[in-house]
């Protein structure tokens, strides 16, 4: 989207045809944060709207003599706001231009959760390389979306089926050391798992 401003007269001896941008834009600049300067255009002698760099030397001498200036707009890109949200914390805010794309913050992070997913306020679903890809026309906010890490009860037993100790472990967590028992006349040689796979060294397991 682009917005045109209020008409700039400038004088015909302040506009050099054959280079147009170094002499001309230094009178625009970026009217806000949410406006970004574009290009300018001016008007011909037939009072049609045309773009200033097609503007040619033989017309410029012509409307130079005719009316002893141009008459100009200064046409601008509009910008829009996007925001990334955690729950209702805001982790970034940024304008984002049409010919632009979007700067999708680091990976959020929530105690005991898994990011999945970005969501928008219409619940449509983004990762953070369709976010980027995406032409953003309109102010837009994506909340981050989480899943909880799944805890799991871990038993330790010995000989008779004795369960001596037991651990909550989240996915993706080690095992906690603890004492192992000790039985007169014997040592613990190996674990075993409930398939009777052999496990050397259970504090070195990661619970998946």
């Amino acid at each position: 989207m682009v917005i045109i401003t209020k008409t700039t007269f400038i004088s015909a001896n302040d506009v050099n045809p054959k280079n147009k941008k170094t002499s001309v834009n230094k009178i625009a600049g970026n009217k806000s944060e949410s406006e970004k300067f574009s290009h300018w255009t001016y008007e011909g002698l037939a009072g049609e709207t045309k773009l200033l760099s097609d503007l040619g030397e033989d017309e410029f001498k012509e409307i130079a003599m005719t009316r002893g200036h141009l008459l100009l707009n200064a046409v601008y890109k509009n910008g829009h706001t996007v925001q990334f949200k955690n729950d209702e914390s805001l982790i970034d805010s940024q304008i984002v231009f049409d010919d632009e794309n979007v700067s999708v913050p680091n990976e959020p992070v929530k105690e005991y959760h898994r990011f999945l997913y970005w969501e928008d306020e219409n619940g449509n679903t983004y990762s953070n390389e369709e976010i980027i890809s995406l032409v953003v026309s309109e102010d837009m906010i994506f909340i981050a979306v989480f899943e909880e890490i799944p805890v799991y009860a871990v038993s330790f037993e010995t000989y008779a089926d004795f369960e001596f100790a037991s651990q909550s472990i989240r996915e993706n967590e080690f095992l906690t050391e603890f004492a192992i028992p000790e039985r007169e006349g014997s040592k613990v040689l190996y674990w075993t798992d409930e398939s009777g796979n052999k496990i050397d060294n259970i504090f070195c397991v990661k619970i998946l």
